[in-house]
C-alpha cells in the first residue's frame, strides 16, 4: 500500500507558509509529499529548487486561479484532490506547523473510500454563524428546501481519505456557489449521508488550531502532533508556532533562506520586513519560543 502526504498551494502568498510546514514535516515524516501546484506557483517554486528535494512530487494543477480569484482558487483546489496518486492519504494546509511524528495517523483513516477523515472536528454546529449557513445552501440547491437538516463543521487543516473518494468534483463544483470551501464541503457531506469520521471519537486528538489567547508550556506544545495556524488577510503569521520553525529553518538555510533573503522578501514581504526588524509575534509561546526569537542573529 502507498502512502503519502498532500498539499495544495493554488497562489503565491501560501508558498512561504508552505514551505515551513514541509520543512516541520520533513524532521518528523521521511515519506513521499506530493504537492498539487498551481499555475501561478510554479515560477516560484522553480527558482525555489523545491522540486528537486527528495521524496517530492510535484503535479501541476491546470486552470488554476492567482490569489484574488478566491472562488475559483476554492474550486481548483477540491477537484485538484482527485490527482493525489496514493491509496492513503494525509492532506495538510499549507498553514500548519507538525511537531509529532504522524505515520501512524495513515491507519486511523476510514477504510470505506466514501468518508473522508478530519483529525480535528466533525459534528453537527449548533454556532449561529454556522446556522446562517442553513439559509446559503437552501438559496443555491433545491435539495436543501426539500430537507430540514442541521449544519456541519469539518475542520481542514488535517484531513485523510482513500484512493478514489467520490465527491471531491461535487465539492469544487459547491464552491462556485458557496461563502467559502468549508461551507461547500459541509454541503456536499449533509447530501451524502455525513459521511465524515472524526478519531477524536476515539480519544484520538492530533491536530489543534492556534488562538491569540494560547499561553503554553513547554508540554502543551507537544500534545498534539499538528498545529493550524490562522492567518490575517495578509497572511501574515501572527504566531509564535510558525515563526519558531520559519527562523530555525532559515538559520539552516533551508532552500537557501539564509543566503539570499530575496528569496523572503519575494514570497511574503510582511515576513521579510518583521524578520529584518525582529519584530516577532509572542502569542501562544512557551519560554523556548522566547528564547529562540530574542536570541535568534536573523541579520
Amino acid at each position: 500500500m502507498k502512502n503519502g502526504v498532500v498539499y495544495f498551494c493554488g497562489g503565491t502568498k501560501p508558498i512561504l507558509e508552505m514551505l515551513i510546514s514541509i520543512y516541520s514535516l520533513r524532521k518528523h515524516y521521511k515519506g513521499e509529499i506530493t504537492i498539487l501546484l498551481g499555475e501561478t506557483s510554479i515560477e516560484h517554486i522553480s527558482k525555489l529548487g523545491l522540486n528537486k528535494l527528495d521524496n517530492i512530487k510535484i503535479v501541476t494543477v491546470p486552470n488554476s486561479a492567482n490569489d484574488d480569484e478566491v472562488r475559483k482558487h476554492w474550486s481548483t483546489r477540491w477537484r485538484a484532490m482527485n490527482f493525489a496518486n496514493y491509496d492513503k492519504v494525509l492532506h495538510l494546509d499549507c498553514d500548519t506547523v507538525v511537531v509529532k511524528p504522524i505515520d501512524d495517523l495513515f491507519n486511523h483513516i476510514h477504510n470505506d473510500k466514501s468518508y473522508i477523515t478530519t483529525f480535528d472536528n466533525f459534528s453537527n454546529c449548533e454556532y449561529s454563524t454556522w446556522a446562517n449557513h442553513l439559509d446559503m445552501y437552501k438559496e443555491n440547491d433545491n435539495w436543501f428546501k426539500i430537507n430540514h437538516v442541521k449544519p456541519l463543521y469539518i475542520e481542514f487543516g488535517l484531513m485523510g481519505w482513500n484512493r478514489g473518494y467520490p465527491y471531491f468534483n461535487d465539492v469544487s463544483d459547491m464552491c462556485k456557489k458557496m461563502k467559502d470551501d468549508q461551507t461547500a464541503m459541509s454541503a456536499v457531506l449533509i447530501k451524502n449521508g455525513r459521511k465524515g469520521f472524526s478519531p477524536k471519537s476515539e480519544n484520538f486528538n492530533v491536530i489543534r488550531r492556534t488562538r491569540n489567547y494560547y499561553r503554553l508550556s513547554y508540554d502543551q506544545y507537544f500534545e498534539v502532533a499538528v498545529w493550524h495556524l490562522t492567518t490575517s488577510k495578509t497572511r501574515y503569521p501572527g504566531y509564535s508556532v510558525w515563526w519558531n520553525e520559519f527562523i530555525e529553518a532559515y538559520m539552516n538555510n533551508y532552500l537557501g533562506f539564509k543566503t539570499n533573503k530575496k528569496i523572503i522578501e519575494e514570497l511574503q514581504p510582511h515576513v521579510y520586513k518583521a524578520m529584518i526588524k525582529r519584530n516577532y509575534p509572542i502569542n501562544n509561546c512557551f519560554s523556548g519560543h522566547v528564547y529562540l526569537l530574542k536570541n535568534s542573529d536573523i541579520i
